[in-house]
């Protein structure tokens, strides 16, 4: 769960909301350890924290190497962030929690078939529910559908990833200027 800051496009009832998602999906899924990164201009008040701490399954990550939490993560939960996106890169499943009425998340995850996107807790949980038990069903042998599909096209999505990525910036300097 990558938190937001509860400004701008989400507000502090979402915020509580998605704080809410994290200890019932822990509740739901004991044996799954759930990774929550605070925003960076944003932290949680001290009686957050203590709730989550409740939780053996939950662990704060916010200080922890962003790559680190990638590797860690299959699913990406959020609401309007690039880290949603960015997981891709990393071979992480966007699960969007939208509750809002007049948005959606762009790219649209869902119609690309990269992940999905939720509108309310309970919706959250059954997309939360079935990307698991699709990933459990494809056991490591093959690629579920999402991990497929963003191989598929990755190149559609981000022109470069890793080494390759300074390469081409420093090349499309170079050769512009």
């Amino acid at each position: 769960f990558f938190l937001q800051s509860p400004h701008f496009l989400s507000d502090l009832k979402y915020y509580d909301e998605i704080l809410k998602l994290v200890g019932d999906s822990a509740d739901l899924y004991p044996d799954i350890d759930f990774l929550v990164r605070e925003h960076p201009e944003y932290r949680m008040e001290k009686q957050e924290l203590r709730k989550l701490d409740t939780y053996s399954n939950v662990r704060i990550v916010s200080n922890w190497d962003l790559k680190e939490v990638f590797n860690l993560t299959l699913v990406v939960v959020s609401h309007f962030s690039s880290v949603l996106m960015e997981g891709v890169v990393h071979g992480c499943i966007p699960l969007v929690y939208d509750p809002t009425t007049c948005s959606r998340y762009c790219p649209d995850v869902e119609k690309e078939g990269l992940g999905r996107i939720a509108k309310t807790e309970e919706d959250f949980q059954l997309c939360l529910k079935e990307i698991l038990e699709e990933q459990e069903e494809c056991s490591g042998e093959r690629l579920c559908s999402y991990l497929r599909r963003m191989e598929e096209q990755r190149q559609q999505w981000f022109a470069a990833t890793d080494g390759k990525t300074i390469e081409r910036m420093v090349n499309f300097i170079r050769y512009k200027s």
